[in-house]
């Protein structure tokens, strides 16, 4: 019991000592998001149903994904940036767990009172959402490849 002791209290002083500049290298933590972070070529499909004047389309763009606010959350854009507008992103904030899957109960997309599924993997994005009342609802979906 006490070599085991011994070998655990001798584990955990290399891990949390950082004397060693190669062992404070490999313990380190990554941070997951950091895969996702770059220049995305995004497509977005949307419709509004309305009883005067449904409409629908398709946006093609590209644009950034970068760090939230959070330590667990993405900016993902939601359309083009206007032109005169590139300070400003029309963009969601993410919560992402470490598998990619985009959290629909949480920051942003607990906005879309219908509907909400995402993902994100190192090299696409995609996210479909529904939100509205029972006499006007829109929807979108929106993919992305990485281009960067």
């Amino acid at each position: 019991m006490k070599k085991l002791f011994n070998f655990s209290f001798l584990l955990f002083t290399l891990l949390v000592s950082c004397e060693d500049e190669k062992i404070c290298q490999t313990t380190e933590l990554i941070d997951y998001r950091e895969q996702y972070i770059g220049q995305w070529e995004f497509i977005k499909y949307w419709s509004i149903s309305h009883p005067f004047e449904p409409s629908s389309g398709e946006v093609i763009w590209n644009g950034e994904v970068y760090y939230g606010d959070s330590d667990s959350t993405l900016m993902i854009p939601n359309g083009p940036i206007l032109e005169g507008y590139e300070q400003y992103c029309s963009c969601y904030e993410f919560q992402v767990n470490v598998f990619g899957e985009i959290n629909d109960d949480s920051f942003d997309a607990a906005d879309f009172n219908y509907h909400f599924d995402g993902y994100i993997t190192p090299d696409s994005i995609y996210y479909s959402a529904a939100g509205g009342s029972p006499f006007s609802s829109n929807s979108r979906t929106i993919y992305g490849k990485k281009i960067e």
